[in-house]
């Protein structure tokens, strides 16, 4: 199992306006830090480019991890074992 202190689950919002996001949360209560991605800065350093997309990101800002496939989960769940 992964240690909680050491994750931290972070949505990046695509939506066009911000109001979307504050229905997305509230619909679907949402209890993670979100970001309105705005200017889609934090998409371009990442280099997301589809939706939605899951990734691992060390402490020093290293992708570790990213993928949108559902069969990649395993990975997913492996990397995570070692934190």
């Amino acid at each position: 199992a992964y240690s909680k202190d050491k994750l931290v689950i972070v949505g990046i919002s695509g939506d066009s306006q911000i109001e979307g996001l504050r229905k997305a949360i509230q619909l679907n209560e949402i209890n993670w830090m979100n970001i309105f991605d705005e200017t889609k800065s934090i998409r371009k350093l990442y280099r997301i480019r589809a939706i939605p997309v899951i990734m691992l990101i060390d402490n020093n800002g290293k992708l570790i991890y990213s993928s949108s496939e559902k069969e990649d989960r395993e990975l997913l769940l492996e990397l995570l074992s070692k934190m």
